[in-house]
């Protein structure tokens, strides 16, 4: 009876640990591509100033913890940020090491919400 108690044991915990009962965690794998659906409520293309149209977004979230996201512009321009983040539960945080600053989202299913000063985006998982 020991010689079998001990590998069944030991696969019982392989397979809890192997587990996530966090109800709280995302529901799909965060790595990859996010694809930006609405700024600001708006479906895109969405103006963010005189002559600055957001024509598309993607987020690339990569599994060791670091980030790049490609906007881009009417016009042809784009712009990338790169930087790390980190996620508790259903939070994300984002630390922006282009332009130095930190921001605040959030993962529900296969949609990713971040708000960055005055701008909320919502991705959708590629």
């Amino acid at each position: 009876m020991k010689r079998f108690f001990v590998p069944i044991l030991a696969v019982a915990m392989m397979f809890a640990a192997g587990c996530n009962n966090d109800a709280t965690s995302p529901s799909v794998s965060l790595t990859g591509t996010w694809t930006l659906r609405t700024l600001n409520g708006q479906q895109l293309p969405v103006a963010v100033g005189l002559n600055t149209v957001v024509t598309g977004e993607q987020l690339t979230l990569n599994n060791d913890g670091t980030y790049n996201d490609i906007v881009l512009y009417s016009g042809g321009n784009s712009s990338t940020e790169i930087g790390y983040y980190t996620v508790s539960g259903n939070a994300i945080t984002f630390i922006d090491q282009t332009d130095n600053i930190q921001y605040q989202g959030s993962i529900s299913g296969n949609v990713l919400t971040a708000i960055s000063g005055s701008y909320t985006s919502v991705y959708q998982k590629s």
